[in-house]
């Protein structure tokens, strides 16, 4: 006996007791995003179904029977988000933490998505420079001037340990034994040895260091006059002779 009843939808068999059975063929994928259906010309379908929700910003998709529109454009930490509806690209842009401040380092916390600003750091590990942050324009430094010491030789700046204090006292020595050498107020002051024996009738003088008083010359040389100096005028005197 022929079964065949020309229908994709049925299984065709025969029943020695009932005869021909023509049961339904069973369509179910077990997927629940899909329409399970028969043609009878075809047999079984399973149709995708349609989430689409014709939106190009969207990812559309099935999850478990249920239809899912995740965001094309997802937010992506320091930048701001958005999508071109009409041809669905997305636009992201980075955050602008700047304050205008040049002495601050600025940036986004990706954990947050907030701006930071961090101080800058001008130490430049010279003890020989001033430093400081302008606002305008960042890090300025200038050149450390060591203070001068009354009757010292200047002292030069050391990058390690910076302005030392000073050791060597000013040479004032003009390498003349007959005068005393002193710094007054960081000026030499080079001042005679005293040589008057407050004696008029002597000539005072200094030579390398030593002190001479000689006696004033009066003698003319006249055997006819005696010669002798005044010691209250340093005068010479020349008395005749009887």
């Amino acid at each position: 006996v022929d079964c065949n009843d020309y229908d994709e939808c049925t299984d065709d068999s025969c029943d020695a007791s009932s005869g021909c059975i023509n049961s339904p063929v069973e369509c179910d994928d077990y997927d629940p995003c899909t329409d399970d259906d028969c043609d009878s010309e075809t047999g079984c379908t399973n149709t995708a179904i349609d989430c689409s929700d014709y939106d190009l910003c969207t990812i559309d998709s099935c999850e478990e029977g249920r239809c899912e529109h995740e965001d094309k454009c997802p937010p992506h930490p320091c930048y701001t988000n958005s999508c071109e509806k009409e041809v669905g690209e997305c636009v992201y842009v980075s955050i602008d933490c700047d304050d205008d401040d040049a002495c601050t380092v600025d940036s986004c916390d990706e954990d947050t998505s907030e701006c930071v600003h961090e101080e800058v750091d001008c130490d430049d590990d010279n003890e020989c420079t001033d430093e400081y942050c302008d606002c305008e324009t960042g890090c300025v430094y200038s050149d450390v001037v060591c203070t001068s010491h009354t009757c010292f030789e200047p002292v030069e700046c050391d990058r390690e340990s910076g302005c030392p204090l000073p050791s060597t006292p000013l040479d004032c020595d003009d390498y003349d034994a007959c005068t005393e050498d002193e710094c007054v107020d960081d000026k030499c002051i080079n001042e005679p040895i005293p040589v008057s024996d407050y004696d008029y009738c002597t000539l005072d003088y200094c030579s390398e260091g030593e002190v001479y008083h000689l006696p004033v010359e009066c003698d003319d040389y006249d055997e006819c006059t005696v010669d002798s100096c005044d010691t209250e005028t340093g005068d010479c005197v020349y008395e005749n002779i009887d």
